[in-house]
């Protein structure tokens, strides 16, 4: 357990603003909010806070996709509580990386400054996150409860599992959804071969879709679209002509599920919501951002079957792409 002097104030500073029952409002600050994006990842110890300040645009601000983001230029210190025992916390403290880790899904904004804390979360745990502001004597702070796993249930997790998508019928996928999830991302991965000229590559198709549910007492079935995934791999691929050639080496299915933020977070951007609008939901007190949790499940031993083969090979509407077994 790590705690710190400083951390022991901030605690005292929230029992004391709960007990005065006074509203803030986030929006007073003249130096910029901040704006603070955590989604622990319950299948990795590395996890990373992204730290930023963000203003709204003095005018037009309805026609911007998100509040303008700059980097937080300000000492803070930030602290992770764990109440896996209800009687005591475990501690976590955040140090600045400095490194560069940029990811290319949620959040992937230059301007976050990244800190990260070494700790495998607990699934089906009460978490808040504190930061601390030393210089402006301000701080902001979130809870969530960490997901537990999903259980894919189709494809199943038989060696050599098939899979087809053909004009014929769709892909029907089936998994059991885990304790506080709410909003559920998965995808067929094709890892593909690419031959031109005298280069190699290698390269990934992601087919999938997303859905939210929140009931964990039975099994959710999705269908997935066999026109959508000919029509999105012909988006994907340009011709090849002459001897190269492209051949899909491996197929696997991968869902994530996310938190509750996570669900209401989407649901404002497809639902088409104003940017405006979509930045009034936030999981911090006297801050912006959200604060949540993911965890994945996995097959890797997947196949296409014979007939996708045949249509990705043969078919005259796809020959272009120059598919091969």
């Amino acid at each position: 357990m790590t705690g710190t002097k400083t951390y022991l104030i901030l605690i005292a500073a929230l029992m004391a603003l709960f007990s005065c029952e006074n509203e803030i409002d986030i929006n007073m600050d003249v130096d910029g909010l901040p704006v603070v994006y955590c989604v622990m990842d319950m299948d990795d110890t590395s996890q990373i806070v992204r730290l930023a300040k963000s203003f709204f645009p003095e005018k037009d601000y309805w026609k911007y996709d998100h509040i303008e983001v700059k980097p937080w230029d300000k000492p803070v210190e930030i602290y992770m509580e764990e109440w896996a025992d209800p009687n005591e916390a475990t501690i976590y403290e955040f140090s600045q990386l400095d490194r560069t880790r940029q990811d290319t899904g949620y959040f992937n904004t230059p301007s976050y400054q990244l800190y990260e804390a070494i700790f495998k979360p607990i699934p089906n745990t009460s978490y808040f996150l504190y930061l601390y502001f030393p210089e402006r004597n301000y701080y902001t702070y979130a809870q969530t409860v960490s997901v537990d796993h999903p259980m894919i249930m189709d494809p199943s997790n038989i060696p050599g599992r098939n899979i087809t998508f053909s004009d014929m019928d769709d892909y029907v996928v089936q998994f059991r959804p885990s304790l506080n999830s709410e909003f559920h991302q998965f995808s067929f991965i094709l890892n593909i071969e690419e031959h031109q000229a005298d280069e190699f590559r290698l390269d990934y198709f992601d087919f999938g879709s997303q859905i939210y549910e929140s009931n964990t007492e039975q099994i959710i079935t999705n269908r997935l679209s066999s026109t959508r995934f000919y029509k999105n791999l012909t988006a994907r691929y340009d011709t090849l002509s002459g001897s190269d050639y492209r051949r899909v080496t491996s197929v696997e299915f991968i869902i994530y599920s996310y938190g509750r933020e996570m669900r209401l977070y989407n649901q404002l951007y497809n639902n088409g919501t104003k940017p405006w609008e979509i930045q009034s939901y936030t999981t911090f007190v006297n801050g912006t951002g959200l604060f949540s949790s993911v965890a994945h499940d996995r097959l890797t031993n997947l196949e296409l079957s014979k007939l996708t083969l045949d249509i990705l090979t043969e078919d005259s509407r796809y020959s272009h792409m120059k598919f091969i077994r």
